[in-house]
């Protein structure tokens, strides 16, 4: 009986290519996808795209939905 072996490789894009999507994620407001990107892994999250989540969360106001959320 033969085995067969999962193997991982371990490929990254370039820290500026990844700094590029997440950038222009961001000026698109595509900020469902950047979530996506910042929990995909921790080279997306640090090449901007907490950053730009962040920096959209500081400048708007949060829903009154979100707001008014009984504990």
């Amino acid at each position: 009986m033969t085995e067969e072996v999962a193997t991982q490789t371990d490929v990254r894009l370039p820290l500026d290519l990844l700094h590029l999507v997440c950038t222009e994620l961001a000026f698109r407001a595509d900020f469902g996808t950047l979530f996506n990107c910042a929990v995909s892994s921790k080279h997306f999250a640090n090449a901007g795209a907490l950053a730009n989540l962040y920096r959209y969360i500081g400048s708007t106001q949060l829903p009154s939905s979100l707001v008014n959320i009984h504990h």
